[in-house]
């Protein structure tokens, strides 16, 4: 069964995006609780962005998650997992 990352496991991974920077910097936020729907983001690791369109619980996973809308189809979703929508994007574009 899937797990919940650990905590700050979230700062390596998203971080904000800052349009007066060309590059991505660590924005100091370690939890799920820290971004808010409609923070432009970037998939450090991946080197995707998006905006975040679900921060809370969820049923296919216990603890905090994050769902980003892509701006590219690159994910796995379309804000639905398991039969549960928690946000609505085309198909391929959202992640958790």
């Amino acid at each position: 069964a899937p797990t919940a990352p650990p905590a700050g496991a979230m700062a390596a991974l998203l971080e904000l995006d800052t349009p007066t920077s060309s590059t991505s910097t660590s924005s100091g936020r370690e939890h799920p609780a820290d971004f808010a729907v409609g923070d432009s983001v970037r998939l450090g690791t991946l080197g995707l962005t998006g905006t975040v369109r679900f921060v809370g619980a969820t049923h296919f996973a216990a603890g905090a998650w994050i769902g980003v809308e892509l701006e590219t189809a690159a994910g796995k979703n379309d804000g639905s997992v398991q039969g549960y929508r928690y946000f609505s994007c085309r198909d391929l574009y959202g992640l958790f």
